[in-house]
């Protein structure tokens, strides 16, 4: 009993003083807290509270300072935990607290109070967590991956998550632990400005978590391949590609990857992305690698190992298959660049919040736009005075600060302007007021006829106007470029079929982007991926190889649907009808190069169509004469009609980017567009000689040399009845269908004639607008049949 006493008496001694040495000590005590480290490629490191990403930014927080780096610069973002002092923190909080100026001082010494209580109890705990030997770090929950499990199914993942945890194993190798670590992976909330998810990624180690973050986005557009394509940021930037059927069999996966080096190497020493497993096995699996080592023979020697390492060929597999990957690190999207150059929605709102004063300055306002658009000024003006009190109206049913200076309430009103949502961190406000205000904005700016929508209109008009002179050279490069991938290709008889934005890469110096976008010379334009290349290069015994049918709807043709042996039965050419399936692709990404919006919407949405009526024709026994028929006559007139319309609406825009032409690139053209105008020519020979209308052979030489104007004019005047012919019945009719026939050829003439006065001078200086009329009319010719019926082109 007197044991126990003195028990007693030791521990109300010690606890005291244990109280006390938490308080004494309070001051000193260090806590853990979650840093983000921003790594640079130039080795340097930054330390950040929060980091995220916006376009080509990576802006980050320190102290409630925020500042950016450029996204090209940065080689990694890691998750790390550190110590920081309390009495940090406290003094902190207490000057931000005496700076607002808006807490009295009885809530201040509560708010002392609490916040002495909290730490205590903080320092209570790591007091006897150290006492103990336990060392405490913190992370969000996540679902747990146990690494033993290989299947997709049994990890609880699905969609895009299933790479993301194959990425998570990746990690997990890089630190050298083996198939029992536990790992979990979770989505961070933010989504970065270009469409990309970011993960965080973990793995225990030592019963404390080790963490970093990786970047995915989905390459979105149909493929010919039915693959599905990643756009991944870890460690490199790579491409991933899942293949739709699981491929298990390692030497079906090795003999895919060595065919697509084939064709690289036949395209040498142009850039081609290819699949390599040494992209993924250097970051699990070093091995010998001397500074002389080429990557053909690193990759050589890292297949060799897998044909005996089946455990090392699991780190090639996502879920059940083997997956493809490629290294990017060195080159650029040309769609990212291109949604950059073209992100008009953000320059909009940039036009607006960097010029605050401009909607309540009518002189500003008229100095800017013009004194046409003065009437848009005057009638925003009753709009904002709505406006402001409409906001301060609900503030006021909120019990909201009501005394909002106007400053920002007019900020608020610009960024509904451009069409952006308040949100409740940007206002400091209750997420419930944050939504009224947005539905209420929503109301009020929905109107697309009235002065806002007046007033997007002519902003959008403006900015993208202004955005076209700035990046003239950088778009008149890319052009020139694209149409070098052109002529590479068909020198080296090898036909993609598969050209989108998202499957082009820029090669340039990584060091002088996006500089070097301002030279054509400085740069060139290469492959990532060649799954659905054809080398059409043969000797007189071998046959073309069947490529991978389909295609991307945007920049696809009906004979991406057929066989070789329907392809070269109907178009007699087989290589030159592949050489045009990428002509048509060029054709789309070029336009979308100098808009920054699709050619093909509604051709597209009927390749969408026919790949099912196809199917189902030849399931029905049709003859394959009329399935293509049918399938090229309703696309083609569905193509011609948005090519025209769309060509047409951005005139100014297509001719103001002009580019001088290649000397392999104006072979190119010239070679195949004079063809087709020698083509058209002798068609139009024929219509006149079989015709008995016009039966006098200086009728016949008169229509065969009329141009396109005079041929149109007679047309009309014969529909009118207004030429002065003496017709026998019946007549009138046929002539009709002559001129028709006629007009048409010449139109395309015409288009074809203008394209190669430019490409045949000293200088061959082509604006795009004529560019893309040459090569459209060129495919068209080829591609849509005469037989299968007149394509009326629409007058533009």
């Amino acid at each position: 009993m007197l044991g126990q006493n003195k028990n007693m008496k030791k521990k109300y001694v010690i606890y005291p003083l244990i109280v006390l040495f938490l308080i004494v000590g309070l001051l000193s005590l260090k806590t853990i807290t979650k840093k983000n480290i921003i790594i640079l490629k130039d080795g340097k490191s930054i330390l950040a509270d929060d980091t995220w990403l916006v376009g080509a930014k990576v802006f980050y927080k320190n102290s409630g300072q925020v500042d950016f780096v450029i996204e090209e610069n940065v080689a990694d973002i890691q998750v790390k935990y550190h110590l920081i002092a309390v009495k940090e923190k406290i003094s902190g909080l207490f000057i931000r607290i005496r700076n607002e100026g808006q807490i009295h001082a009885y809530r201040l010494k509560a708010g002392g109070a609490i916040l002495i209580a909290i730490v205590m109890c903080i320092g209570t705990f790591f007091f006897f967590r150290q006492f103990a030997g336990t060392r405490v770090k913190k992370i969000k929950a996540a679902p747990v991956i146990d690494t033993r499990k290989s299947d997709a199914a049994e990890t609880g993942y699905s969609g895009d998550e299933i790479l993301v945890a194959f990425f998570l194993n990746i990690f997990k190798y890089q630190k050298g632990m083996g198939k029992e670590t536990k790992a979990m992976l979770r989505a961070v909330d933010d989504r970065s400005a270009d469409g990309k998810s970011i993960y965080e990624l973990s793995v225990k180690i030592n019963e404390e978590w080790d963490t970093r973050r990786m970047a995915l986005a989905t390459l979105t557009e149909n493929s010919a391949s039915k693959s599905k394509s990643y756009y991944v940021i870890y460690d490199d930037h790579l491409v991933v590609k899942i293949p739709p059927d699981p491929i298990t069999e390692f030497h079906e996966y090795i003999s895919h990857i060595r065919r697509d080096g084939e064709i690289a190497e036949k395209l040498a020493p142009k850039e081609c992305l290819v699949p390599r497993v040494s992209v993924i096995l250097k970051k699990v699996h070093a091995i010998g690698a001397g500074p002389d080592l080429s990557p053909n023979i690193l990759e050589d020697n890292y297949i060799q190992l897998l044909d005996s390492n089946v455990e090392l060929q699991e780190h090639l597999k996502v879920g059940d298959t083997f997956a493809y990957f490629m290294d990017l690190s060195k080159y650029f999207f040309l769609s990212h660049i291109l949604d950059k150059m073209h992100d008009i929605q953000t320059k909009i709102s940039q036009e607006l919040t960097e010029h605050p004063n401009i909607v309540w300055d009518s002189t500003e306002f008229e100095a800017k736009y013009g004194q046409l658009n003065v009437p848009i000024y005057d009638s925003l003006q009753p709009i904002y005075a709505l406006f402001e009190n409409s906001v301060r109206e609900i503030l006021q049913r909120n019990h909201a600060d009501t005394s909002m200076q106007d400053f920002q309430i007019r900020n608020w009103y610009l960024k509904c302007l451009s069409g952006e949502k308040l949100t409740a961190p940007d206002l400091d406000l209750k997420a419930g007021i944050a939504d009224e205000l947005n539905t209420f904005a929503k109301k009020l700016f929905l109107e697309p006829k009235g002065p806002v929508g007046a007033l997007r209109k002519m902003i959008r008009l403006y900015v993208a106007d202004r955005n076209l002179k700035l990046f003239s050279p950088q778009l008149s490069g890319l052009v020139a470029n694209l149409l070098e991938l052109l002529a590479w290709l068909k020198n080296k008889k090898v036909a993609i079929r598969d050209l989108k934005p998202d499957n082009l890469l820029v090669a340039g110096d990584p060091d002088k982007f996006p500089q070097f976008l301002e030279s054509a010379s400085q740069y060139s334009i290469g492959l990532i991926d060649v799954e659905t290349a054809v080398s059409y290069e043969i000797s007189a015994e071998q046959k073309i190889d069947q490529p991978q049918l389909g295609g991307t709807p945007a920049y696809a043709t009906p004979s991406h649907l057929f066989p070789n042996e329907m392809i070269e039965y109907f178009f007699k050419d087989l290589p030159k009808t592949f050489c045009f399936q990428d002509w048509h692709a060029v054709v789309g990404i070029i336009y979308k190069v100098v808009t920054g919006e699709r050619l093909f919407d509604h051709a597209a949405r009927i390749m969408f169509k026919l790949k099912k009526e196809i199917s189902n024709g030849f399931n029905a026994n049709r003859e394959p004469a009329m399935v293509l028929e049918a399938a090229s006559l309703m696309y083609w007139k569905s193509a011609v009609a948005e090519f025209e319309t769309k060509l047409h609406k951005k005139m100014n825009a297509l001719k103001s980017i002009s580019l001088v032409v290649s000397s392999d690139s104006r072979q190119m053209l010239v070679n195949e567009i004079s063809k087709v105008q020698k083509y058209l020519k002798t068609e139009a020979k024929k219509i006149i000689e079989s015709q008995t209308v016009f039966a006098s052979d200086k009728h016949k030489k008169t229509l065969l040399s009329a141009p396109y104007a005079k041929v149109s004019q007679i047309k009309a005047e014969l529909a009118d009845k207004k030429a002065n012919f003496n017709f026998q019945p019946g007549e009138r009719k046929q002539a009709m269908k002559v001129f028709d026939e006629l007009e048409q050829l010449k139109k395309q003439s015409l288009h074809l004639k203008s394209a190669l006065n430019s490409l045949k001078k000293s200088v061959p200086k082509i604006s795009s607008y004529d560019l893309l009329k040459g090569m459209f009319y060129t495919i068209l010719v080829h591609m849509h049949q005469k037989r299968w019926g007149t394509i009326t082109l629409i007058e533009s």
